[in-house]
């Protein structure tokens, strides 16, 4: 399957470097790559990622008391009615893959004319990590990135609306309902300010700030930090706290180069200054809440998802134009190559 998949982000990329010359081409194109996305995600081996197991587990039990709790009733009502229609959990893949692919393809038509440039950053990370590995918060992101394009444009009820179905499918999601207080208005110096800072700051957090989190008295907040902390320590759902992590840093790296040269890019990009702060969130978030790994990973991941927009960025601020692609190029390889593995499929590199 990492062939299939490193085939079909080649392809993509290649395609990125003359879609504004095949307009003809562009969209058949496009509905039929999200064709090929939809069946990779809903066939895919039982197994071959780290969810797929317990997907399919769950998908065997829809009706147990258990489940409450556990998943959404979102969740709970579509494995109920597919195991009506079909024994097989892909049945629950597919689905899910038709609604996570559908979303974001949406989302990048709207956000941009060249929106297989979009549509190739997402298939070098966020693809597999959500309709492959994280199905419910794959659907989620999707109308998160369609609910941020609303913010900008001052649509912020639509905005919401978005965001409460993301909800519904991730809980998770509603710790994107800050975003609609978000602005869009260029950034002034305070703002660039916050923004160049909020990444160190994170790191401060993360070095001295956890002890002083956990041993607030608050209502609701303290205590479940302590639970996060108990679970962890326990072992129960481990997941490693890197923080070296080089799709975190590639990330940083991306961040700080779109922000030295933000005006440039808004001038091109009506949404830059949204997304920019955005960005900025997600990176903070990795390492801000890095002592609750799995609350680190699981929020970072939902705001830093506007990198599929603002990656494709970069291709404002280099001349030659092919020289931007070309780089985009790179940076989509990378994240390929360095992502899998950070996300349990580290088999699929060795293609």
């Amino acid at each position: 399957m990492g062939a299939i998949l490193f085939i079909i982000l080649i392809s993509v990329l290649l395609f990125s470097f003359i879609e504004k010359y095949t307009k003809q081409l562009q969209l058949p194109f496009y509905i039929f790559m999200g064709i090929i996305l939809v069946l990779v995600a809903g066939s895919r081996e039982i197994g071959i990622d780290p969810d797929s197991p317990n997907y399919a587990a769950l998908y065997q039990t829809p009706n147990t008391s258990n489940l409450v709790g556990q998943v959404e009733y979102s969740f709970i009502i579509i494995t109920t009615l597919l195991n009506h229609i079909s024994d097989s959990p892909n049945a629950l893949f597919f689905v899910y893959a038709i609604m996570g692919v559908s979303l974001k393809m949406i989302a990048f038509k709207k956000y941009s004319n060249q929106y297989f440039l979009s549509l190739a950053i997402y298939l070098s990370y966020f693809y597999e990590l959500h309709e492959l590995t994280q199905i419910r918060a794959g659907v989620a992101s999707g109308f998160f990135l369609i609910s941020i394009l609303y913010t900008a444009e001052g649509k912020r009820k639509k905005a919401a609306l978005l965001i409460c179905l993301a909800t519904l499918f991730h809980i998770s999601a509603i710790a994107l309902l800050p975003t609609l207080f978000l602005s869009n208005k260029p950034l002034n110096k305070k703002v660039q300010l916050l923004l160049y800072l909020s990444i160190p700051l994170g790191y401060v957090i993360y070095f001295t700030g956890s002890s002083i989190l956990f041993n607030l008295d608050l209502p609701l907040i303290g205590s479940k930090l302590s639970s996060y902390q108990k679970t962890t320590e326990k072992g129960i759902g481990i997941v490693e706290m890197e923080l070296l992590n080089p799709v975190y840093l590639l990330n940083v790296l991306i961040f700080y180069i779109l922000l030295i040269f933000q005006k440039t890019i808004s001038q091109k990009n009506k949404y830059a200054p949204v997304l920019l702060k955005v960005y900025s969130i997600g990176l903070f978030l990795y390492t801000s809440l890095g002592f609750l790994p799995v609350l680190s990973l699981r929020l970072s991941e939902l705001y830093y998802i506007v990198h599929i927009y603002m990656i494709g960025s970069m291709y404002y601020i280099i001349k030659p134009r092919w020289a931007s692609l070309l780089l985009i190029t790179m940076i989509c390889i990378m994240l390929f190559t360095f992502g899998l593995p950070h996300m349990g499929l580290s088999d699929l590199v060795k293609i």
